[in-house]
Protein backbone atom coordinates (compact mmCIF):
# COMPACT_ATOMS: atom_id res chain seq x y z
CA UNK A 1 0.00 0.00 0.00
CA UNK A 2 1.42 3.36 -1.00
CA UNK A 3 1.44 6.57 1.02
CA UNK A 4 -1.43 8.14 -0.89
CA UNK A 5 -3.61 5.07 -0.58
CA UNK A 6 -2.82 4.72 3.14
CA UNK A 7 -3.68 8.40 3.70
CA UNK A 8 -6.96 7.94 1.86
CA UNK A 9 -7.89 4.71 3.67
CA UNK A 10 -7.11 6.06 7.15
CA UNK A 11 -8.40 9.57 6.33
CA UNK A 12 -5.24 11.40 7.41
CA UNK A 13 -2.99 13.82 5.52
CA UNK A 14 -0.39 12.20 3.27
CA UNK A 15 2.41 14.09 5.06
CA UNK A 16 1.34 12.50 8.38
CA UNK A 17 1.70 9.03 6.88
CA UNK A 18 5.05 10.00 5.36
CA UNK A 19 6.40 11.24 8.71
CA UNK A 20 5.22 8.09 10.45
CA UNK A 21 6.99 5.87 7.92
CA UNK A 22 10.24 7.83 8.32
CA UNK A 23 10.12 8.01 12.15
CA UNK A 24 11.69 4.90 13.69
CA UNK A 25 10.76 6.04 17.20
CA UNK A 26 7.05 5.73 16.36
CA UNK A 27 7.47 2.01 15.74
CA UNK A 28 9.16 1.43 19.11
CA UNK A 29 6.43 2.87 21.30
CA UNK A 30 4.61 0.63 23.75
CA UNK A 31 5.71 -2.12 26.06
CA UNK A 32 8.78 -4.15 25.32
CA UNK A 33 8.00 -7.63 24.03
CA UNK A 34 8.81 -10.56 26.30
CA UNK A 35 9.10 -13.06 23.44
CA UNK A 36 10.63 -12.79 19.98
CA UNK A 37 8.79 -14.03 16.88
CA UNK A 38 10.28 -17.52 17.06
CA UNK A 39 9.40 -17.99 20.73
CA UNK A 40 5.92 -16.65 20.10
CA UNK A 41 5.43 -19.22 17.34
CA UNK A 42 6.54 -22.02 19.66
CA UNK A 43 4.13 -20.77 22.30
CA UNK A 44 1.25 -20.77 19.79
CA UNK A 45 2.06 -24.38 18.87
CA UNK A 46 2.16 -25.33 22.54
CA UNK A 47 -1.19 -23.64 23.20
CA UNK A 48 -2.76 -25.52 20.31
CA UNK A 49 -1.43 -28.82 21.63
CA UNK A 50 -2.81 -28.11 25.10
CA UNK A 51 -6.16 -27.17 23.56
CA UNK A 52 -6.28 -30.32 21.45
CA UNK A 53 -5.67 -32.51 24.49
CA UNK A 54 -8.64 -30.95 26.29
CA UNK A 55 -6.60 -28.95 28.81
CA UNK A 56 -6.31 -25.41 27.43
CA UNK A 57 -4.36 -22.82 29.42
CA UNK A 58 -6.26 -19.89 30.91
CA UNK A 59 -4.88 -16.32 30.90
CA UNK A 60 -3.22 -16.65 34.29
CA UNK A 61 -1.47 -19.91 33.39
CA UNK A 62 -0.33 -18.44 30.07
CA UNK A 63 1.05 -15.31 31.78
CA UNK A 64 2.95 -17.46 34.32
CA UNK A 65 4.37 -19.58 31.50
CA UNK A 66 5.57 -16.52 29.54
CA UNK A 67 7.09 -15.00 32.69
CA UNK A 68 8.98 -18.24 33.33
CA UNK A 69 10.35 -18.14 29.79
CA UNK A 70 11.54 -14.59 30.47
CA UNK A 71 13.20 -15.62 33.74
CA UNK A 72 14.93 -18.53 31.99
CA UNK A 73 16.20 -16.14 29.33
CA UNK A 74 17.64 -13.89 32.05
CA UNK A 75 19.35 -16.83 33.78
CA UNK A 76 20.95 -17.81 30.49
CA UNK A 77 21.66 -14.20 29.50
CA UNK A 78 19.84 -14.59 26.19
CA UNK A 79 18.55 -11.46 24.48
CA UNK A 80 17.09 -9.58 27.43
CA UNK A 81 17.41 -5.90 28.15
CA UNK A 82 19.24 -4.64 31.19
CA UNK A 83 15.89 -3.42 32.56
CA UNK A 84 14.55 -6.99 32.70
CA UNK A 85 17.85 -8.33 34.00
CA UNK A 86 17.61 -6.03 37.02
CA UNK A 87 14.02 -7.08 37.63
CA UNK A 88 14.83 -10.79 37.76
CA UNK A 89 18.33 -10.65 39.25
CA UNK A 90 19.06 -13.80 41.19
CA UNK A 91 21.18 -13.81 44.36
Amino acid sequence: MGLREAARVFKVPRKTVSRYVQDTKARRMGKERKLNDFEEGLLVDLLRKFGNTGFPLNKTQLRIFVDEIGIAKVRNGIGVSSRNRKKYRLA
